[in-house]
């Protein structure tokens, strides 16, 4: 029985396409229609309608079989990938949750020193450098800082845990 990878690779030849011209026609990596040819990854429905386009053939000659399972190698990999992908995306999710903590604790900071410091170095139009507490401007600017930069760790953090929950989201998808 002829394969998916068998009928994208005739279609090619009958042709007279590279892998390379293909890639190029339909938006995807030579090495894609290189690993859709050896039936080691499946197009998804979106690259199989621009293979139907690039080829002016119907749909149903690349949908007519039943899916068959990717080689062993291949559903390691994919395993091997998925479990990385979820133990990188608990330590993201730990590291973006430790630097809102942070962020939190300098914000505090911050409102602590200002409340303490702001009101002192401003008095009579003159600038005082230091209180009756021992805090100066500058503990009120270095807790500003860290502030600034725990809340934009936490952000980046925060948004590549989200890109790495919508992959693996993906990754269970294709299993299905």
């Amino acid at each position: 029985m002829e394969t998916l990878g068998d009928k994208i690779r005739r279609l090619r030849s009958e042709r007279k396409v590279s892998q390379g011209e293909l890639a190029e026609g339909i938006g995807v990596s030579r090495q894609t229609v290189s690993k859709w040819e050896s039936d080691v990854t499946r197009p998804n429905m979106e690259s199989i309608r621009s293979l139907c386009g690039y080829f002016s053939v119907d749909v149903s000659i690349f949908i007519d079989e039943v899916p068959q399972e990717c080689s062993p190698a291949a559903q390691f990999r994919q395993k091997e990938r998925a479990l990385l992908l979820s133990t990188r995306k608990s330590h993201l999710f730990g590291r973006a949750l430790t630097f809102a903590v942070l962020f939190m604790l300098s914000a505090f900071g911050c409102f602590v020193c200002g409340a303490a410091v702001l009101p002192y170095c401003f008095k009579d139009d003159i600038i005082y450098y230091g209180n009756n507490y021992g805090l100066s401007f500058w503990h009120f600017t270095a807790f500003a800082v860290l502030a600034v930069l725990f809340a934009v760790l936490a952000a980046v953090h925060f948004v590549r845990y989200s890109k790495v929950k919508i992959m693996l989201t993906e990754i269970k998808e294709d299993e299905d």
